[in-house]
């Protein structure tokens, strides 16, 4: 039987998943990005989110947290449209106006 070096039978190390992202997403994640990325917003909430708004896809739940932790850090204000269509934009919920 041949020695293994103590590297080799170590597990990889797992990728530390960046702030502000998901587990998972969904075909919603996709649209809801798309949604949300109209927006021009301040260099500084892209470099507080470590560029949340360039993924393909974004949580929901994660942009609303990354919102409420950017605002507490007093840094340029966010466009009110822009929070709102973060935090009304539902793709998975069909919109009916009666």
């Amino acid at each position: 039987m041949e020695n293994v070096s103590e590297q080799q039978q170590q597990a990889p190390a797992e990728v530390p998943l960046k702030k502000y992202r998901a587990y998972t997403y969904d075909i919603h994640d996709e649209t809801y990005a798309i949604e949300v990325r109209k927006y021009s917003l301040p260099d500084e909430f892209h470099t507080f989110t470590d560029r949340v708004m360039e993924e393909p896809r974004i949580n929901r739940s994660a942009l609303l947290d990354a919102i409420r932790d950017y605002n507490k850090a007093g840094l340029t204000a966010l466009s009110a449209e822009f929070q709102d269509t973060a935090f009304n934009c539902r793709p998975y919920q069909v919109c009916v106006i009666c």
